[in-house]
């Protein structure tokens, strides 16, 4: 997925999020690869990535309360001092990941 696109849908959802809903729109990431990215510090609450890739993607820092990360590969990607609080993680693969510091609390892993 092309940077440009996923950073326009990131700018929609912070704004979804500032408005509660009433503006910009949720974003939800489904069957693509996302590779290299730097998501450094961006507030990504209740994102959704569905059926894709996450390959050398920096959350660092991120908030991503009550994300939802379903059947997702996720390989060399950085999650050191993110937000997971209440994120779920179902039937994903995970490969030399960081989650130093991260805050963790209440975060499912689920394996289907």
């Amino acid at each position: 997925m092309k940077r440009e696109k996923v950073m326009a849908m990131l700018d929609k959802h912070e704004e979804w999020l500032k408005s509660n809903g009433r503006k910009g729109k949720q974003a939800e990431f489904t069957g693509e690869e996302i590779k290299g990215l730097d998501f450094t510090g961006r507030k990504l609450d209740k994102i959704h990535f569905r059926c894709l890739s996450l390959i050398d993607v920096n959350f660092n820092g991120c908030s991503l309360k009550d994300a939802m990360f379903t059947h997702v590969e996720l390989y060399d990607t950085c999650f050191r001092s993110a937000n997971l609080e209440l994120a779920i993680f179902i039937s994903c693969t995970i490969k030399e990941c960081s989650f130093n510091e991260a805050s963790v609390k209440d975060l499912s892993l689920i394996h289907i």
